[in-house]
C-alpha cells in the first residue's frame, strides 16, 4: 500500500488529495446517475458532486477522481460554502489544474 493523504481544513470545511502509484487511493466509490467523463487540460476525469438537500441546495461534496503520470487521485472538496467569489467547485478545479501541470 502507498497510499498518500493530504487535508486541509478549516473549521467543517475540507480540502483532501488522495493519491497512489500502485492502486486506487480509496476504498469506496461514489454512485453517479449520469456518470460522463470530463477533461480537463487532456486528462479524463470522473467529477461528481453531491448536496445537502434539493429546496436550497448548499453544496456538501464535489470529488474528482483520475488518473495522472502513472498516480492515481481523488480530491475532495467538503462543506465549502458560496462566498461570493468562490465555491466548491471553482475550488476542485483550482486544485486540479495545478496537479496536472
Amino acid at each position: 500500500c502507498d497510499d498518500c493523504h493530504f487535508y486541509y481544513t478549516k473549521g467543517q470545511q475540507e480540502i483532501a488529495i488522495h493519491a497512489s502509484k500502485i492502486g486506487v487511493p480509496y476504498d469506496y466509490m461514489y454512485r453517479l446517475d449520469n456518470l460522463i467523463p470530463s477533461n480537463i487540460n487532456g486528462v479524463e476525469m470522473i467529477i461528481g458532486e453531491f448536496y445537502s438537500n434539493n429546496v436550497s441546495p448548499q453544496m456538501d461534496l464535489v470529488f474528482a477522481d483520475f488518473s495522472h503520470k502513472g498516480i492515481q487521485y481523488r480530491v475532495t472538496v467538503k462543506n465549502v460554502p458560496f462566498d461570493g467569489s468562490k465555491d466548491a467547485p471553482s475550488w476542485l478545479v483550482d486544485i486540479l489544474a495545478e496537479l496536472i501541470k
